[in-house]
């Protein structure tokens, strides 16, 4: 197990499960702000709809704390400016909601209602290995040998589950593999420049743009800025190639607000060469009462910002194994879980392989499924019910199938048959400057 979200999680869960937990973590979590082992913090985080409610049952009061300590909670659409495939997505008030905070903030505040959780201790130390004697898993730290009941690994995309399966006699489980080659390049800037938007994102038009960029709110008053390129495409470490990178973006919105920003923060870079998923539910011989969760388990592209949200759906699932009458919960968990990770590994992979570059197995239909979600995403444009039935798949809330109601195909159709992608309009603004966002500019530095 680790300190991560997704270790966190799984900590809570099994607190109401067994008399005692433990978490080990090679970091020092006494220490305050970012940690080694986790070098995506310094990037843009946010929390997708599924995630949140999951995250809202299982820590009551979460979101208020992290708003009093400068987190936002905001409409994806209404406060948010979105440029994608060619068009500006329509702002109105969608009901669907991203939580908005730094990496840190999140995780200082989950490990402190944690760790206060009586049953649940941390230990610091590296796990070296693990076997399964007596069908009970026993872990070989630096210092010590501890048997457990239970093991789930959250070590993250670096796990070695695998490794130690295959030593210990058992079958390592297939992997699918999505070459991405996305790099993040992210600093925080301070400025006082009117706005009519909390977010700003610039995406492209798959294949012909593989630069994206993303301002968000952050505490203090900040903004976080990231600029990310898929198949090597990356922003330079200092101001001017920053800067140039951002005026190479499909619309001029990034660059016109660095040109009168502050950057108060180093420049810092996160490259994700591939998404992973392992395939543990397939294997014929699993090792006793051991799971995987997180990105141990299924890693996606971070540009569509689901890891956090899989994690989650996953801990729900353990939650719920654990509460089976006469079940094994690790059988029960591994038969469960593919329906926690499904939809985003789908919808993302689907997405990445737009670009000719990515490698990975293509599933079948892919072509057919970059036809018509690009016909989708132009009409978020201007249609609210198709804006709101792709924001509760993007959100995890729904499966894909929610995007082939009779009501979008037809709307689909007509679109193909009028050829109507025409020119982007201009970018959308609020018609009044909301209770929120006023609020939001007057805790600006």
């Amino acid at each position: 197990m680790g300190g991560s979200v997704a270790g966190l999680l799984a900590a809570r869960v099994l607190s109401s499960a067994f008399e005692r937990v433990l978490v080990f973590e090679r970091d020092d979590l006494s220490v305050t702000g970012l940690r080694k082992g986790v070098p995506q913090a310094h990037h843009a985080h946010v929390l997708l709809g599924a995630g949140s409610a999951v995250l809202a049952r299982l820590f009551p009061g979460l979101f208020e704390a992290l708003e009093r300590s400068g987190g936002r909670q905001v409409d994806m659409s209404l406060y948010n400016n979105w440029f994608h495939f060619g068009q500006w997505k329509r702002r109105f008030d969608s009901g669907i909601h991203v939580h908005n905070q730094s990496r840190v903030l999140l995780e200082a505040e989950l490990r402190q209602r944690v760790f206060a959780i009586p049953n649940v201790q941390l230990r610091r130390g590296n796990v070296e290995t693990i076997s399964w004697p007596a069908g009970k898993p026993q872990l070989e730290l630096d210092t010590e040998r501890v048997a457990v009941d239970f093991l789930v690994d959250a070590s993250g995309r670096a796990s070695k589950l695998p490794e130690r399966l295959a030593a210990a006699g058992f079958d390592r489980p297939r992997e699918d593999s999505v070459v991405v080659d996305v790099t993040y390049t992210s600093a925080r800037f301070s400025s006082r420049q009117k706005r009519d938007w909390l977010g700003l994102l610039l995406y492209p038009t798959p294949p012909l743009g593989r630069r994206a960029g993303a301002v968000l709110p952050f505490e203090d008053g900040e903004l976080l800025v990231s600029l990310f390129g898929w198949c090597g495409e990356q922003s330079g470490y200092d101001d001017a190639s920053f800067r140039a990178f951002a005026e190479m973006l499909p619309q001029p919105e990034i660059a016109e607000f660095l040109a009168h920003a502050e950057r108060v923060s180093d420049f810092h870079r996160y490259h994700y060469r591939e998404a992973r998923l392992r395939h543990y539910a397939s294997l014929s011989g699993l090792p006793p009462r051991t799971i995987a969760l997180g990105d141990a388990l299924c890693s996606v592209d971070p540009v569509f910002g689901q890891g956090m949200t899989v994690a989650a759906l996953s801990a729900e699932v353990l939650e719920q194994c654990l509460r089976l009458p006469d079940a094994d919960p690790a059988r029960a968990y591994w038969a469960r879980v593919p329906a926690a990770y499904r939809t985003a590994w789908e919808l993302s992979t689907t997405e990445d392989f737009r670009f000719p570059e990515v490698t990975g197995r293509r599933p079948f239909g892919v072509g057919f499924a970059h036809w018509y979600t690009a016909r989708v995403h132009r009409l978020t444009a201007s249609d609210e019910d198709v804006y709101r039935r792709f924001a509760r798949v993007m959100h995890l809330l729904e499966s894909p199938s929610h995007l082939f109601h009779p009501t979008v195909l037809s709307k689909v159709l007509l679109q193909t048959m009028r050829h109507q992608d025409g020119e982007p309009k201009p970018r959308p603004r609020s018609p009044e400057t909301p209770e929120h966002l006023q609020h939001y500019r007057g805790s600006q530095r």
